[in-house]
């Protein structure tokens, strides 16, 4: 029942870790955003296609790649917890917003089609 809601977004089945409506905003905040986490899966498969290449400048340009898109993903992903826990604060307090910075931040890590439960907001919608 609860891996369905998670397909299906159904609020009332929702297993605890996303259930409540805390959860939803932060949900709601990070799926308003484009999140650099829509990108970094792609471009770690290039740095691994660039890393075979038999040339050591390639894979020295692909290795600074990689580590600079990680480093700009942990930071983007950061940002958007910290706007989620802002957003939590203001409307609930600040005893619901407790874990909601790692929530979002682990949400804005995935690409948004892999998102469980799914998007209910478009991006650049402000969330309710």
């Amino acid at each position: 029942m609860a891996r369905q809601a998670l397909v299906s977004g159904d609020e009332r089945h929702l297993p605890a870790r996303d259930a409540g409506p805390e959860r939803r905003l932060a949900r709601d905040v990070v799926d308003s955003r484009f999140t650099y986490g829509q990108v970094f899966f792609a471009l770690i498969f290039v740095t691994f296609a660039i890393a075979v290449v038999n040339n050591t400048i390639a894979r020295e340009i692909g290795n600074f790649g990689a580590l600079i898109s990680l480093t700009v993903m942990v930071l983007d992903g950061a940002r958007n917890g910290r706007k989620a826990r802002f957003a939590v604060t203001a409307k609930y307090g600040a005893d619901a917003a407790r874990g909601i910075s790692s929530y979002a931040f682990m949400r804005a890590l995935l690409p948004r089609r892999f998102r469980r439960p799914p998007p209910k907001v478009a991006r650049g919608e402000l969330p309710r």
